[in-house]
């Protein structure tokens, strides 16, 4: 199991976002049709919002009892998104009664893929320099555990997502990070979820160690 920084695990859920914003954004650019839109956009977000009330609700709370006032800026942050994307809602739904996909639906979108990335850099900058001077390891295992146990079944669903979009190392030490900081009692269903996005060597790795079935 990898032994890396355990909030890893956020970083990495951040490299799938963005490859999943790289992808809408390829599918904006090309002006696709509004299903293959609504499909791309509902793709990423589904991760973004787990991801952002993870955060709202564990993470930066754990944060703020270190550093008073730190995280306000990055809920306000979400906040915004959050209006954002209700108005691209919007625009995808009564799009999907057109013939034609409004001009101004591409637009929002590429507008809020520029945002969430801007947000994504803001974060790594202030907050992930932050975490190895704020938590020790011990410290570090137990907020990651209790993120990760937060709508644990939404999670369940959207880790295979992740996975998917992480390459090489980054697999590894995501693995290493549900393995580590995973509720026990979770664990199991987790790594069942994570199955079928893994690779054959990773399977075999998990089983030889009684990890998988």
């Amino acid at each position: 199991m990898s032994t890396c920084q355990p909030f890893a695990i956020m970083r990495l859920t951040h490299e799938a976002i963005r490859r999943g914003l790289e992808a809408l954004e390829q599918t904006a650019e090309n002006k696709a049709p509004v299903e293959d839109l609504e499909s791309a956009f509902q793709s990423v977000w589904n991760c973004i919002q787990l991801h952002a009330a993870q955060e709202d609700k564990v993470f930066y709370g754990a944060l703020e009892e270190r550093h008073p006032g730190l995280t306000a800026p990055f809920t306000q942050e979400h906040d915004a998104e959050a209006k954002q994307i209700e108005f691209i809602e919007k625009r995808l739904k009564s799009s999907q009664h057109d013939a034609e996909v409004a001009p101004e639906l591409y637009a929002d979108i590429l507008s809020f893929i520029q945002t969430h990335r801007e947000h994504l850099k803001h974060e790594e900058e202030i907050l992930m320099e932050l975490l190895p001077r704020t938590f020790t390891y011990p410290e570090s295992v137990e907020v990651v555990r209790k993120i990760l146990a937060y709508d644990m079944p939404v999670y369940r669903e959207i880790a295979p997502w992740i996975l998917a979009r992480l390459q090489g190392g980054q697999r590894e030490t995501y693995l290493g990070m549900v393995q580590g900081c995973c509720a026990k009692e979770d664990l199991p269903d987790v790594l069942e979820s994570l199955k079928p996005v893994m690779s054959k060597t990773e399977v075999e790795e998990l089983q030889a160690v009684g990890r998988i079935g």
